[in-house]
């Protein structure tokens, strides 16, 4: 037998084979803490009607904010995960679905949430990756490994790491 239920539903002394979360993330966790909290409670106390020894889950949907549900399942180790990412010169991978997005309506997408600073939702929604370039404060290529025997004997090897530093309009740009 088959039930649907919002997370949260209250199905006492139910227990299931197979549960099914569906787009359990929305617009609203992009405002509010106590929102992506809510969720996650709930998903949680769902979990207790898995049955223990055979059940399993499937999660689908989109990310709306990095501190979402989604994305702290990604980080969960027990999980398999398959993203379907819209692709093109973002991830140097083919187009997903390229009749319903090309690289030009990608393009126009991330130029659009760039122009209103919501930059990370075009990845979020599109490439399903809570980042963006516009957070990175530093670029790989920027770290030049030296032999010890290269260095003068009056230098000390230091790394130096500020982790309050938030970046500025110049970064990536030498600042």
């Amino acid at each position: 037998s088959v039930i649907a239920a919002g997370l949260g539903t209250r199905l006492l002394g139910s227990h299931f084979d197979w549960m099914l979360f569906d787009d359990i993330v929305t617009d609203e966790h992009t405002w509010s803490q106590a929102i992506r909290n809510d969720a996650r409670n709930r998903y949680n106390a769902s979990l207790f009607m898995l049955d223990s020894k055979t059940g399993k889950q499937i999660l689908t949907g989109t990310p709306y904010h990095v501190n979402d549900l989604y994305t702290k399942i990604a980080l969960t180790q027990g999980y398999r995960i398959l993203k379907i990412q819209a692709g093109g010169t973002d991830t140097n991978t083919p187009l997903s679905f390229p009749t319903r997005h090309t690289q030009e309506f990608l393009d126009r997408k991330k130029r659009h949430y760039k122009a209103m600073g919501q930059e990370i939702m075009y990845y979020l929604q599109f490439q399903l990756e809570p980042r963006s370039g516009y957070l990175v404060a530093s670029d790989a290529s920027w770290i030049k490994s030296i032999a010890r025997a290269d260095l003068p004997d009056r230098m000390y090897r230091i790394i130096l790491v500020d982790p309050a530093w938030k970046g500025t309009k110049n970064s990536g740009k030498g600042d």
